[in-house]
Formats: C-alpha cells, sequence, structure tokens
C-alpha cells in the first residue's frame, strides 16, 4: 500500500495531513499531526486439511503476519512502526454438497479464534508506550464467522469458478470495537497450457466490500492520524488477479497469483492498495 486515498481521489502527503475528520463524540478537527505514507503486510500460512469423509474436508491455518508502516509528521519528519505475531487462527470444514459429472457446490463453514494481539504498543514515535492503530493490528479481537459457497465447473483443458464468502465479526472485542463485516464474490478462469497438464494459467475478478468498524478502541485518539479512526476503514473494490500452476511429478503443485485493483473507493482517507502476491505450495497424501 503506498499513498493516501479519500473515495476514489488520490491525496497527497499534503492533503491526507489537512484532511478534515469528524469522529463521532469529537470535535472536528482540519489537520492530522501525522499522516501513513506506505505499508507493507506480509502473511504467512500453513494450511493443514485432512478428508473426513469424500465429501467433507476438516482445516486449520495457523497465521504469522508482520505489518511496516511508514509515517509523515507534520513538520516533515518520518518514522516507521513495525508489528508482527500470530494472527487469528482459521479453522471449519469444507462440505461437499453437489458433486454431478463435471462440476461440485462446496459449502465452506469456517471460523477465526482471536488469537492475533490487538493490545501491541510501540514508542514509537513519541517515547511513550502506546498502542498500533487498527491497520496495525495482528488480529480482530473476534471470534468471526466466515462462510462461503463456491461453484466449480471442469472440461479437458480448463475449469472455472464463482464464490461468494463473507467474514462476519461476532460481538464486540475486549476494547470495545469490531471490525467491519467483509464481503467478498470472486470468479475465475483456468486454462491448462500444456499436454501434460503440468502448466496453467489463470485469470480472477474479485469485487469486495468491506464497512466500516462498530464501535472504538479508548485508547486510541482518531484526532492525531487517520489509522486510529474506526470511521476510515471501510471502502469498495475491483481487484484483478493473473496467476501461474505448476504441478511437480512427485504430485506438488506450485500456484502464485499477482493481484491488483481497478478501483477503490476509500471511507474517509485511507492508504490504498498497490498490489498483491501470493504464492503457495500444496501436496497431497
Amino acid at each position: 500500500m503506498d499513498g493516501n486515498r479519500a473515495g476514489t481521489t488520490r491525496l497527497t502527503d499534503q492533503q491526507a495531513l489537512d484532511f478534515i475528520g469528524t469522529p463521532p463524540g469529537v470535535p472536528a478537527v482540519d489537520f492530522y499531526l501525522a499522516t501513513p505514507l506506505q505499508m507493507t503486510m506480509e502473511m504467512h500460512m500453513l494450511h493443514i486439511m485432512r478428508g473426513m469423509t469424500d465429501d467433507i474436508t476438516a482445516y486449520i491455518m495457523p497465521m504469522w503476519m508482520v505489518n511496516t508502516m511508514e509515517h509523515m509528521r507534520r513538520n516533515n519528519t518520518f518514522f516507521t512502526t513495525s508489528n508482527s505475531g500470530f494472527s487469528d487462527l482459521r479453522f471449519g470444514a469444507l462440505w461437499r454438497i453437489y458433486n454431478g459429472c463435471d462440476d461440485e457446490v462446496i459449502l465452506n463453514l469456517g471460523i477465526t479464534a482471536p488469537t492475533g494481539d490487538i493490545d501491541n504498543v510501540t514508542s514509537i514515535p513519541t517515547g511513550a508506550p502506546g498502542e498500533f492503530p487498527y491497520p496495525m493490528r495482528l488480529g480482530s479481537g473476534t471470534w468471526n464467522a466466515l462462510p462461503a459457497l463456491t461453484y466449480k465447473a471442469y472440461w479437458e483443458r480448463a475449469s472455472m469458478g464463482l464464490q461468494a464468502a463473507f467474514n462476519l465479526p461476532m460481538g464486540l472485542n475486549d476494547s470495545r470495537y469490531r471490525v467491519g463485516n467483509i464481503y467478498r464474490a470472486n470468479a475465475w478462469f483456468s486454462y491448462l497450457l500444456d499436454c501434460d497438464k503440468r502448466h496453467a494459467a489463470t485469470f480472477r475478478t474479485e469485487g469486495l466490500w468491506r464497512s466500516n468498524f462498530v464501535g472504538a478502541d479508548p485508547q486510541l485518539n482518531p484526532t492525531m492520524i487517520s489509522t486510529a479512526d474506526p470511521d476510515m476503514r471501510g471502502g469498495e473494490f475491483l481487484n484483478l488477479g493473473y496467476g501461474a500452476m505448476y504441478q511437480f511429478c512427485g504430485g506438488g503443485r506450485l500456484n502464485a497469483e499477482l493481484t491488483h485493483p481497478v478501483v477503490q473507493n476509500l471511507r474517509g482517507v485511507q492508504l490504498e492498495t498497490d498490489w498483491a502476491f501470493a504464492v503457495s505450495y500444496s501436496k497431497a497424501f
């Protein structure tokens, strides 16, 4: 993520500092003391699955996260913060509710446990310990439901899929807020490039809607910086993804995908997303 945006408009660093914010319950301010400039987010996941029956597969996904954000103060000095650790633990089951001759429907009954720390503190930039703002936190602090429904169709050299997925926090966390709901709609197409069925190219399009937070952490001051404002967390996105797959002789599979947004409409002022890259290796036993 590099550069700030409000709605669909790119902002200069000075415009982000001067953005007028009116958080609930506090007086309106016409400037922030600092603004984020860019952020990198790394997620390292181990995805363990076991087939319980021909149609039900259980899974668990521990995740390690590293967040790094660069900032600029109003006096044109700079500072960087970083936060790392285990994120929320995902687990659940995939249930194939329909199995046709060349298509299938899969229901994902997933959930996340609040194992990611939302109370980590940093002494940067003031020298006094303070909690990280919302985008830098490692989890949601709540149990979240992750339902999804996927349709897949297969041909001799191609396949396609449609998916609706949701991330729905349940209740407020110990810091008196909950993150926004996330709704995703995905469509993808994959095509085999060789007769040995070892190479494939993929294309994916994704629509994503994310709501603002509910409640607020009393430890954060939303008049200091935009990342501490729970009403500047939502937005709508249209993303495109381009991928490739290679099937090894021993049965392992390597996948890679590069995605970028073609539409971003952000609530308030937020760092815009420039691109994301995912790579995975999988092997079945």
